[in-house]
């Protein structure tokens, strides 16, 4: 079966939310939108897989906010996010990949799978998490052909594999379920740590803290915390970016610092940021 661009939109676009609250959450667009040369799909994946690479900072500050306690707990308010606050729009013969942060400012217009498909992949790297983007065929679908993108989550995390099952992220249906296909083909995405030399080594922790100072060539001072339970927060608000150095001095029990080229370095110039992702937190129903 082959439908047209409008029969697929009248199927899959919903009443999405305001969604203002997260302007401050997400860098404002640059025209990162690309129209695609003409290729096979695969050539699309290729560059969705650069996309993600060169603008996934982009939602650094709304992935601490979509953080859940659980791989499927994540997947769930990154879904809800996409569904609910982005609408959905098929690309026409010209196919488009945009980056998170032009997705966000087309929200009412619309976007398709792929650009989908960017954003939550963005959200997740900014997480430190191990992920797919799996395009499919679809057997009811122009079933000779991969239609359809979106991205898998595997649940251990360790290794990356998928042989524990895994979470799906699909923000074009409400269900988020995976759909029905005939093949399926699968990139890996997982966010590379930034390499360390042998005279900077990587700080030993004990525990969740560490006991020496950092190597100033890859931290930063970001904050300090009176306590250790305001220590374990803010630690896990800024996530895999940042470490807690535990001392008497520089005006704190507990030294917070990130990573000088992360998100929340100052050359970006986006320290604040625990504060402010803390208030949306209750639209979601979860």
């Amino acid at each position: 079966m082959k439908m047209t661009k409008n029969e697929i939109n009248l199927i899959l676009k919903r009443r999405i939310k305001n969604g203002d609250e997260f302007n401050h959450l997400i860098e404002k667009p640059k025209g990162q939108k690309v129209k695609l040369k003409k290729g096979d799909t695969f050539y699309s994946v290729s560059m969705m897989k650069v996309w993600v690479e060169t603008f996934y900072k982009q939602v650094a500050k709304l992935s601490q906010m979509l953080k859940g306690k659980t791989i499927q707990e994540t997947c769930d308010k990154i879904h809800y996010f996409l569904y609910y606050d982005i609408q959905y729009q098929a690309d026409g013969m010209t196919q488009n990949l945009r980056s998170p942060a032009n997705s966000w400012f087309n929200r009412r217009e619309g976007i398709d799978c792929k650009s989908y498909s960017i954003f939550a992949s963005s959200v997740l790297m900014n997480l430190g998490i191990k992920h797919y983007i799996r395009q499919i065929k679809q057997p009811k679908f122009n079933p000779k052909q991969y239609t359809h993108v979106y991205v898998i989550v595997p649940f251990n995390q360790v290794s990356g594999k998928l042989d524990k099952g895994h979470a799906i992220i699909d923000g074009t249906i409400q269900s988020n379920k995976e759909p029905s296909y005939t093949d399926k083909k699968d990139v890996f995405m997982d966010q590379k740590l930034p390499h360390i030399g042998l005279n900077c080594p990587a700080p030993k922790k004990r525990g969740w803290y560490v006991t020496k100072k950092p190597c100033k060539k890859v931290y930063e001072l970001y904050d300090f915390a009176r306590s250790a339970e305001q220590a374990k927060n803010m630690l896990k608000s800024l996530g895999n970016d940042a470490i807690v150095h535990k001392s008497t001095s520089e005006g704190g029990a507990y030294n917070i610092y990130v990573k000088i080229n992360s998100v929340y370095g100052s050359k970006r110039g986006l320290k604040g940021v625990v504060k402010k992702t803390t208030q949306p937190r209750r639209r979601f129903p979860f």
